[in-house]
């Protein structure tokens, strides 16, 4: 700031010598210099404002040249980035043992999500027909709704056997792209250190968590679905007996269900 005072005084004297007319006559008849007050205070006037714009042009230099440091700032990358590294995690391999063929696809299924139908109906026990259940009304037939639990828990299992392999699957196809990304995070050159790399990268990530998390939705549906299957089968087992007991209850005046000595008989 010193500096930039004895610059502006050196250069209203400069500019007052250059103005001052040469010598002229004055009264009395000698050699006097006649000075123009008004040029200098003028000049003053012109070399005040140029101070003033050269401070504000210092200013103006100093916001950029801050922008600028922060710029780098913002362009240098971490060189220890091998500490964010961490290791891999994978789906369990299914080790299912394949005796005589009764889980010949189920090791497909569970891992792919192709053929859950064929591994599950091979897997399973099958169901006889009963022609006789044509006659009987749904809802009213213990034997129709022990059939439909079955027939519930066949489907939702398949269900979640191909939701399985799906997810193991897909697991193994973005580990491969998330080792990549990985790979570019980590990287230390110039190349993936700039910001708009860098908010690529953060973007990429951001997708490979929505498909990761459509992958566990899918697997939770699959779960849901396959608790309703394994409920009904409570709840039928509870509605049997109950009808049971209703059963027992309305005929034990008639002796189909008393005994020798005990006419009140009660189902416990």
């Amino acid at each position: 700031m010193m500096r930039r005072s004895k610059i502006a005084v050196t250069s209203i004297a400069l500019a007052a010598l250059l103005i001052a007319p040469p010598a002229a006559h004055a009264l009395f008849g000698f050699g006097m210099p006649v000075i123009d007050v008004t040029a200098i205070i003028q000049l003053i006037k012109q070399l005040a404002q140029m101070q003033q714009e050269y401070q504000e042009l210092v200013q103006t230099y100093d916001v950029i040249f801050n922008r600028y440091k922060l710029a780098v700032k913002m362009a240098e990358h971490f060189g220890m980035k091998s500490l964010w590294e961490g290791f891999h995690v994978g789906t369990a391999p299914n080790l299912t043992v394949n005796t005589f063929g009764e889980t010949a696809n189920w090791q497909t299924a569970v891992t792919t999500g192709a053929g859950a139908y064929t591994a599950w109906q091979q897997a399973t026990v099958g169901l006889r027909n009963d022609p006789t259940l044509a006659t009987q009304i749904p809802g009213q037939s213990d034997a129709l709704a022990l059939l439909a639990t079955v027939e519930v828990a066949d489907g939702a299992n398949r269900a979640s056997a191909a939701a399985l392999g799906n997810s193991r699957a897909q697991q193994a196809e973005m580990s491969s792209s998330i080792q990549q990304l990985e790979g570019t995070v980590l990287d230390g050159s110039d190349s993936t250190n700039t910001e708009v790399e860098q908010l690529n990268l953060m973007n990429a990530g951001i997708v490979q968590s929505l498909r990761m998390q459509q992958d566990t939705n899918a697997v939770a549906t699959s779960a849901l679905e396959e608790s309703i299957a394994t409920n009904k089968l409570y709840r039928d087992a509870a509605a049997t007996l109950f009808n049971t007991y209703a059963v027992a209850n309305l005929h034990k005046g008639e002796g189909q269900w008393g005994t020798a000595n005990s006419a009140a008989y009660r189902l416990p």
